[in-house]
């Protein structure tokens, strides 16, 4: 008994050679025409995007990367895709590289080296052409993995122009120093630094480093949290519950608009904000 309905045969994939002998032309032929080269007349173009119409014939992305020795996609390897500011720069990152006929992939790594060499190593062995990741400190082996592969490699949220690859961003330390420089020629005597994990994050132990090159000019304690609200309104509790007379915290992390904090780098402190409401 037959069911209609059900168990229907697959229809074979349509292939490269299929589309030649239906427009009568050589494999080659149609190759050219998908990867619109110019060598090939109009109407022996339009025969052959007929064809592909017709037969529902779908290029293989893995087939056309072979023979053409591009892929056109690159790379992200960030720490983590929980913050605003990550999905931001993404999203931009995205739209510029379409604009130019490329796709993005992209890895987080929870700030885990291992992580970031093995993504890092799958995205070159899919054939990326470039690979984009966040601070400075990656080590040799990834750097030997690049220097094999022969892809540009540019580095993130640093300016070093010292570094291996190109760096787009800024120079943690200095801004830190800025900043720390502003609190003390205003008088605060007495500064909580609020940060991030800084075990495997390379922004955050120069961020930290520069501020306490002013120990002498004023009294730091440092406030290492997870970088989420509920670490922002842990680090507030501490300094609350023991120097309620800190009168100024500074948050290695985003813009702050509450008075006398000031913060610099790229996530978030809403659970912060939250807890300063019942303080300043």
């Amino acid at each position: 008994m037959n069911d209609s309905g059900r168990g229907t045969s697959k229809q074979p994939k349509v292939k490269l050679r299929d589309v030649a002998r239906t427009a009568g032309v050589s494999v080659a032929t149609v190759s050219r025409v998908i990867n619109d080269a110019p060598t090939v007349t109009a109407d022996t173009k339009a025969r052959i995007n007929a064809v592909i119409q017709d037969l529902a014939y779908t290029p293989n992305p893995l087939a056309k990367a072979l023979n053409s020795g591009r892929t056109r996609t690159v790379g992200a390897v960030i720490s983590t895709l929980d913050h605003a500011i990550f999905a931001r720069f993404l999203k931009a990152l995205e739209v510029a590289l379409d604009q130019h006929g490329y796709s993005l992939v992209v890895a987080s790594t929870e700030n885990d080296k291992d992580r970031e060499l093995r993504r890092a190593r799958s995205f070159l062995e899919m054939g990326v052409e470039g690979l984009i990741l966040s601070g400075g400190d990656h080590g040799d082996e990834f750097r030997q993995l690049t220097e094999r592969y022969n892809v540009p490699v540019v580095l993130t949220s640093i300016f070093d122009p010292g570094a291996d690859y190109p760096t787009i961003g800024y120079d943690n330390a200095e801004l830190t120093g800025f900043a720390m420089q502003h609190l003390v020629d205003t008088g605060h005597g007495k500064v909580a630094v609020i940060h991030g994990p800084a075990a495997e994050n390379d922004r955050a132990r120069a961020r930290i480093a520069a501020a306490e090159a002013f120990a002498g000019r004023c009294e730091i304690r440092m406030i290492e949290v997870e970088l989420s609200e509920e670490g922002g309104a842990e680090a507030v509790r501490k300094c609350a519950k023991k120097e309620r007379d800190a009168r100024c915290l500074f948050l290695l992390v985003r813009r702050h608009r509450a008075r006398r904090i000031v913060r610099t780098g790229a996530t978030g402190d809403l659970g912060t904000r939250r807890r300063l409401r019942g303080w300043f």
